[in-house]
This record gives structure tokens, sequence and C-alpha cells, in this order.
């Protein structure tokens, strides 16, 4: 068979697009299944699930796309790698509703790569479904962690302190440890802000 140069050419394009297409990344299909709902969604941008190598715990924090300045609050305090011996840290968020956000959670998730985004809603209603998301990444991606932990962006963390009171024995034996701290003040939990 002979090719002439516009049919070499034409086969060059055809590999181009075929290999570019290769590279994509494709996001598998999720479902949430609760007794009285039942919905698909995907994942935004790629789990890099190599951060959960060799880690103990797998900590989601649930957030709203707003709360940037809390995630990056937590980042760079109990989130911090000094802190992160034995956990993997992931935010969830749910879908922009306009490309500026986009393009925020983009940039963001380019810089530090531990958002679990995914595409259902963002508002207090969805809180259910990302919880749900959290334990599906959890074990579709960072299985070989011992332990999960789900927080929301505004409490504070010690990773590996609470997996050194797991690994000593503090736990369930109340008189030797605390826990946490009760806020005795006139405090208000807001359930919906809007």
């Amino acid at each position: 068979m002979h090719f002439t140069n516009v049919n070499i050419y034409f086969l060059v394009i055809i590999s181009l697009t075929i290999s570019a297409k290769a590279t994509q990344w494709m996001s598998p299909t999720f479902t949430v299944d609760f007794a009285n709902y039942h919905r698909h969604y995907r994942l935004v941008a790629p789990i890099d699930a190599a951060r959960c190598r060799r880690k103990n715990l797998f900590i989601f924090v649930l957030s709203a796309i707003s709360s940037y300045e809390r995630r990056m609050l937590v980042r760079k305090t109990w989130a911090h790698e000094k802190h992160m011996k034995h956990a993997s840290v992931w935010f969830v968020t749910g879908r922009a509703e306009n490309a500026n956000d986009t393009a925020l959670l983009t940039e963001e998730h380019k810089t530090y790569g531990d958002l679990l985004w995914i595409d259902i809603g963002d508002g207090y209603n969805d809180t259910g479904i990302k919880v749900y998301a959290g334990y599906q990444a959890y074990s579709a991606y960072c299985g070989n962690a011992t332990h999960v932990l789900r927080v929301d962006d505004d409490v504070v963390v010690l990773p590996d302190r609470l997996m050194h009171l797991v690994w000593t024995g503090y736990l369930g034996f109340e008189k030797k440890a605390a826990y946490g701290i009760l806020w005795e003040g006139d405090s208000k939990v807001v359930r919906d802000p809007t």
C-alpha cells in the first residue's frame, strides 16, 4: 500500500487526537443508596490515592465551596504535615454553581490536591450525600487506612495524637484521657444560614 503525504498527515492527526483523549481523566460513577433516596454522582477532579499510602487515618472534612479561608486554616494548623505522619486529610465540596467558583476550586485542587470535589449540590441539605461520598472515597481510594474520621471545617483535630491514643489504649479509659472541650458560653448552632 502506498501512502501519499496527505494520507500520512491525516494519520498523524488521528493518532494525536486519540492519544490526547486517552490521557483525559474520566471519573467513575458513584451511587448514593439510602432507603428513600438513590442518586449517581461523579468526582469533578481526580483523587491521588498515593496520598493515602502508609496512612492509618483517613479524615474527610465537610466544607462549603465558599469556605476557602477555613480550608486554608486547617491546612496551616492541624492538617499541616508535621501533624500528619499517620493521616490523610480530604475536603469534601460540592458542585460549583458559577465559572468563578469553578476556576477557584480548580486552582485550589491543582495547588493542594486534597479536594473530594463532587458534582452534587453544596447546600446544607446535601450534607448527608457529602458524608456518604466521603465514606465511598475512603473505600475506593484509601481503604488501607484502618480508621476514618469525619469532621467539619470548623473542628480542630490532632491526627497523630488521636492515633497515639488509639494505639496506646487510652480510648475507653475515660479517667486517663480528655477528648475535647465543652463550650459553656452562649453559643447557638446555625442549622441553615440562608
